[in-house]
């Protein structure tokens, strides 16, 4: 058996670091944590052979998925043992108050990416569709891969995730997740968009906040909605998320900025909400296909 180690990690996740662990401790980093989600990357091992970990109930839904190579790995979920090799893009479900076990290789223990939701989150979601999470050992879903991927790109930026963003990815794998258990009958169950009053004042707040990092909360409050309740009316109303549609103001506001006045990129950068012109340029480039600089010089007063 694995030497028990008195170290444990010390991500601040509170679902994984409560795990003992044998064999090993693992390393880790990606990680973050706001508005009832968290993310963590498990990157290798300090430890050599088989590495165990023990997982207690606790308050968290937790889902992990492979981004690494396949991987072997002795499991326990549910009180059912098994062995299971994950391909990429596969992973397990644990609704709250659900305990497991897991063994794997020590060469095997990078490329584990966690998404945690909190019982409160959970709970405002579960409320919201009549739906209740369940265990799910086996997830293999391309559109929840497809969501997890995005969260773990958005985490590995060195700018902290923007709120809507991250709130808006994080509810909607969420909800992808819960709809593993649910009935096929409520695969296309929606609600109703934005009434024009709720619409006009939460676009006039996002283009009235383009340097703020405006969070789904703020907006929700203004629609008498719930956070998950207004991502998705205001998405079946405007088109896009409120990420993007916040995303959209700012962009038209630094071309406007660039043609029209000598601001630096930094400053723009500043003025339209974005921490560095390194991040500016990033979304400028990916909307419109060079950097600010270069559609200054095209399209600029001179």
């Amino acid at each position: 058996m694995p030497e028990l180690l008195t170290a444990q990690p010390n991500s601040g996740i509170l679902a994984y670091d409560s795990a003992r662990w044998t064999g090993g401790v693992p390393r880790f980093n990606r990680v973050h944590n706001a508005f009832g989600i968290s993310t963590v990357l498990q990157c290798g091992v300090d430890g050599q052979g088989v590495t165990e970990a023990d997982v207690p109930p606790n308050d968290f839904a937790v889902s992990l998925f492979r981004i690494g190579s396949g991987a072997p790995v002795d499991r326990r979920v549910t009180g059912r043992s098994a062995r299971k090799t994950y391909r990429v893009g596969e992973g397990t479900l644990l609704a709250p108050d659900t305990d497991s076990f897991w063994a794997v290789d020590a060469s095997n223990n990078a490329g584990w990416f966690h998404v945690h939701f909190s019982r409160e989150l959970l709970a405002e979601v579960e409320a919201a569709h009549n739906l209740r999470l369940e265990t799910v050992p086996d997830v293999a879903d391309r559109q929840i891969m497809n969501l997890v991927t995005l969260i773990f790109e958005l985490v590995g930026h060195r700018e902290d995730p923007e709120p809507m963003l991250w709130q808006s990815l994080g509810q909607v794998l969420l909800w992808r997740l819960l709809l593993l258990t649910a009935g096929t009958n409520r695969r296309d169950e929606m609600r109703g968009g934005l009434a024009p009053w709720q619409a006009r004042r939460t676009t006039e707040y996002l283009a009235d906040n383009l340097e703020r990092r405006v969070t789904l909360d703020e907006l929700a409050a203004i629609a008498r909605l719930s956070p998950f309740h207004f991502a998705r009316a205001f998405a079946k109303t405007l088109g896009m998320p409120p990420y993007r549609y916040h995303q959209k103001l700012r962009m038209e506001r630094t071309c406007e900025l660039l043609a029209r006045s000598e601001l630096r990129v930094i400053d723009i950068a500043l003025a339209v909400g974005y921490e560095s012109p390194q991040a500016l340029a990033r979304v400028f480039t990916q909307t419109f296909g060079c950097p600010p600089s270069q559609w200054r010089r095209l399209h600029g007063n001179g």
